[in-house]
């Protein structure tokens, strides 16, 4: 964690950190940690370390998505740190594959959806405003029909959420999903979720046009230096995304040896 402390020291000298919801300015940091089970054990380390510093950031959480949810261990696990959270005024809301509730949800949905050559033909990127939509040749994938099915996975989730800790979910990171394409400046994760039909049923989603024309993105992922020698961060704004379990035993020694390269 030592590591960990250090950026955000030195971070915390240049920058001011604040939460998805707030009402940003320049210079602000986005802190984010992505939880899956894997991240508990030291997002509960990292909490402390951010508590000590007087740093806000967002905990999104992998609660009962559908291929964990008949797992009882994993799904307390999820609870208590949630819970925790609530307790301690951390800000905490779901890190979800809004794709994959869908499809468990529905089985007529487009089994097609792997075909990315034919996705690349038939699904063209077009952005209007802070929104992604699509030109479409032929719906072969039936996207309204799949936008609502996320739509109503989506609201069943939040009610689940606010039956078990109270509070209806302001915002979510998007999870990202095997099973659906990754087709740069095309149909994805990221540009589904972006339509303005999901407009309504979040403040915000963490990789929205909204956010990311105005937060330059760093994650642990994708190894990038300044994680390491955080005095290179030049004077912007920043989301920066944290997989807790990224910051020790092996996972670290991978990080810092990619980082550091």
């Amino acid at each position: 964690m030592q590591t960990y402390q250090n950026l955000l020291e030195v971070l915390k000298k240049k920058f001011n950190f604040s939460y998805f919801h707030d009402n940003n300015k320049n210079n602000e940091i986005l802190l984010r940690h992505d939880i899956h089970l894997q991240d508990i054990k030291n997002a509960y380390k990292m909490i402390k370390v951010e508590k000590e510093l007087g740093i806000k950031a967002t905990y999104f959480v992998q609660y009962n998505i559908p291929q964990e949810s008949s797992n009882v261990t994993y799904q307390q696990k999820y609870i208590e740190f949630i819970n925790y959270c609530i307790n301690n005024n951390i800000e905490v809301q779901p890190h979800i594959s809004p794709i994959s509730g869908a499809f468990h949800s529905d089985s007529s949905l487009s089994k097609e959806i792997k075909d990315i050559e034919k996705i690349k033909t038939n699904y063209v990127l077009n952005r209007v405003g802070n929104y992604d939509e699509f030109i479409i040749i032929d719906d072969f994938l039936e996207i309204d029909k799949l936008n609502k099915k996320i739509i109503e996975y989506l609201t069943n989730y939040n009610k689940e959420w606010e039956e078990k800790f109270g509070f209806y979910p302001k915002g979510m990171s998007v999870h990202g999903d095997m099973n659906f394409p990754k087709i740069v400046d095309g149909l994805n994760n990221k540009t589904l979720m972006n339509q303005k039909c999901f407009a309504d049923i979040y403040s915000y989603i963490d990789r929205s046009h909204i956010i990311s024309d105005r937060f330059n993105y760093i994650s642990d992922t994708q190894y990038n230096i300044n994680l390491f020698y955080p005095e290179k961060f030049k004077e912007n704004s920043y989301q920066i995304l944290i997989h807790p379990a990224q910051w020790s035993g092996v996972k670290f020694k991978k990080l810092q040896n990619m980082g550091l390269h």
